[in-house]
């Protein structure tokens, strides 16, 4: 989480939604500052109170492949990592969707309830977004930082668990206008709230 208290602007992060390239950049070229604690936390303090918030999600079938490489890469939780290191894709969702608590995940719509942010970028077209937005200036464009992914998100998905991943955040497809299907087509612009 970021504000910059001049512009009366903040940024609450959701895992795997290009959080730290965004963070970067917003404090090194905005001079945002970092809000204390968790780098995903989602309460707003009292001085942030009447801030613009920004939230970025992610289709959630991309977000959960990130998170499996992620997490077979470098879970900080190294119970958790060795889970996934013993298990296919098919497998963590499986798993993940049955205890979703033990991974530590929500699903975006649950963030974005406790963000309550003014606005909701799609992190597929969040460069042109960002853009859109009034105080971002010309030329600075998006590091990819944090890359987990290895090899195309699409491929990873069978019938099952493309189903899986649907059932899990079937309030993220219906909310944020992302497709059922995983090779179709992305929404574009940002969702105000």
């Amino acid at each position: 989480m970021v504000v910059n208290d001049d512009l009366r602007v903040g940024f609450a992060f959701i895992p795997r939604t290009a959080s730290r390239s965004l963070r970067r950049t917003l404090t090194k070229k905005f001079h945002f500052r970092r809000v204390k604690g968790d780098h995903h936390r989602m309460e707003k303090g009292e001085k942030t109170k009447g801030y613009q918030w920004y939230v970025v999600v992610r289709n959630p079938y991309a977000r959960e492949w990130s998170h499996y490489c992620y997490r077979l890469k470098n879970d900080p939780s190294s119970a958790l990592k060795q889970m996934v290191c013993n298990m296919s894709f098919s497998e963590y969702v499986e798993a993940h969707v049955a205890d979703d608590r033990q991974w530590k995940d929500i699903t975006q719509s649950e963030f974005v309830d406790r963000v309550a942010p003014c606005a909701v970028l799609l992190f597929e077209n969040l460069q042109e977004e960002l853009e859109r937005l009034p105080w971002w200036t010309d030329g600075v464009t998006l590091p990819h930082t944090n890359a987990a992914s290895k090899g195309a998100w699409q491929d990873a998905y069978d019938e099952k668990t493309a189903n899986l991943v649907h059932s899990w955040a079937f309030e993220d497809f219906k909310r944020f206008g992302y497709p059922h299907k995983p090779n179709s087509n992305t929404p574009r612009g940002i969702i105000h709230t």
